[in-house]
């Protein structure tokens, strides 16, 4: 936020005008637009705000530090005669190291996928709502919030994205399952053949089908787990898909806390099937 500050001078010094939001104003727009405050301390506060609402993410195992980070947010970035921002679709819970991190392993239905394969129905199904969920989280992202009535419409757009994508997460969370409760290579791709038979109808329009595949999913992704907590994979392209789907995608920085527990610690603490997955699709057989 202190870079944003001083971008916003140095876009002065060379003639640029910005509003209240941050954003350059077009020289049509000049006579208009609420001008961005010369109060440092409120440029400070309103950098920290923009920064908050469109450039951070967050993901944490336990859902109540999810929504501490909202309220640390909210107190670092308390603005007079603003509402708080909405961060529910950036800040969100799930185990960041269980999951898939490339959209065609879904697609695919495969942790190594081939993208040379062609798509079958599911998959092309995941594309579309993928594509379409996308385009409502940037919409969502330009909102510019100046009262609770901008908070709810975004609620209610985060809300459609994700009601688009129901069927890939499943589909993602019961891949992730199978390789949990499969330690046989072969049984693991029999069961993943059934699998695209049960979401290329499930892609028909056979809501039956889902209650059937989350059963099982509920079942392998409990496979082997010594905690009472249940496991929740956390799908990176499904959850933030405006990041990986993009260019080059993937976060521009990282800050988290390293995994402290190693060797048999992890099985002990998560079970032998949650190391064994760890070990094929994170440490790559090391």
């Amino acid at each position: 936020s202190d870079r944003l500050v001083e971008a916003w001078a140095i876009g002065e010094k060379a003639g640029n005008r910005y509003d209240v939001e941050g954003h350059q104003i077009e020289d049509e727009y000049v006579e208009t637009a609420e001008p961005l405050s010369r109060s440092p301390e409120e440029r400070s506060i309103i950098a920290k705000r923009v920064i908050a609402e469109k450039c951070l993410y967050g993901v944490d195992m336990n859902p109540l530090a999810v929504e501490l980070a909202k309220l640390s947010l909210w107190l670092t970035t308390l603005s007079k005669g603003h509402p708080f921002g909405f961060l529910d679709h950036n800040l969100k819970s799930g185990n960041s190291l269980l999951g898939i991190d490339d959209l065609n392993q879904v697609i695919d239905l495969s942790m190594t996928p081939d993208k040379t394969n062609q798509e079958r129905l599911f998959g092309r199904s995941i594309s579309e709502a993928v594509t379409a969920a996308t385009e409502i989280r940037h919409s969502l992202r330009e909102i510019p919030i100046r009262d609770i009535k901008d908070v709810e419409r975004m609620a209610n757009m985060d809300r459609e994205s994700r009601e688009l994508i129901q069927l890939p997460i499943l589909l993602a969370d019961a891949l992730v399952g199978i390789e949990l409760a499969e330690a046989n290579a072969r049984n693991r791709n029999e069961r993943i053949e059934v699998l695209a038979g049960l979401a290329d109808d499930a892609a028909r329009g056979n809501s039956a089908i889902l209650s059937n595949i989350r059963v099982k999913t509920v079942e392998d992704l409990e496979t082997d787990n010594p905690s009472d907590a249940l496991r929740k994979p956390f799908h990176w392209p499904l959850e933030f898909p405006e990041v990986f789907g993009r260019e080059n995608g993937g976060f521009d920085a990282i800050v988290g806390n390293p995994p402290f527990l190693g060797g048999k610690r992890i099985t002990g603490a998560n079970g032998t099937s949650f190391r064994n997955f760890i070990v094929r699709h994170i440490a790559g057989n090391q």
